[in-house]
């Protein structure tokens, strides 16, 4: 049995910004408030840390400064996602060697992929770690929606594919799909 990445809540957390790029002091007192509160796990450069507008190499000064701020006090969850497979286990990889403890990949935004490229993908991306990697399924955001046949999502048979998010319409969560053997996030 696998070791559960976190129990309890994560946060998804914004990245702010100012008129010169990252603010990191700003951002270090958001760390630091959310883990005084009681937060179970970070998620750095997901869809709410706006990582689509960020630059690439502010996306990766955010990831490996999340990871440094956190001093291992939580788990770091990297959003490492984007729309081309190279660049997204680049960035993968950077956030594992950074030390993130998972990785949030949403699926490829604008591309449209087939349920076979969404399987090519996650496999690449997969196989650029040791880390679990987290599939975010958002359809309404990617214009993508993972299939249940696929076998990307929760029935994967990927070592390293742990878990996923499903969000709805209007960014509603209707589905989480946190299972044993993918079962990771929730601990069981």
């Amino acid at each position: 049995m696998n070791t559960p990445i976190f129990r309890g809540v994560a946060a998804a957390v914004v990245t702010p910004t100012d008129e010169k790029g990252v603010d990191y002091v700003s951002f270090a007192r958001l760390l630091n408030f959310l883990i005084d509160s009681g937060i179970d796990a970070i998620v750095v450069c997901g869809t709410t840390g706006e990582a689509s507008t960020l630059s690439e190499d502010e996306r990766r000064e955010a990831i490996a400064f999340t990871v440094r701020q956190v001093r291992a006090r939580v788990p770091v969850i990297a959003g490492t996602g984007c729309n081309a497979t190279d660049r997204c286990a680049s960035l993968t990889r950077y956030a594992t060697d950074a030390g993130a403890d998972a990785l949030l990949v949403v699926t490829p935004y604008y591309n449209k992929c087939t349920q076979n490229g969404l399987i090519r993908h996650y496999e690449a991306v997969a196989d650029s770690t040791d880390k679990p990697v987290i599939v975010y399924n958002v359809p309404t955001r990617t214009c993508v929606n993972i299939e249940p046949r696929t076998g990307v999502g929760e029935d994967s048979q990927h070592p390293r594919r742990e878990g996923g998010v499903q969000l709805g319409r209007a960014g509603r969560t209707d589905q989480t799909v946190v299972r044993r053997r993918a079962g990771h996030l929730r601990g069981q």
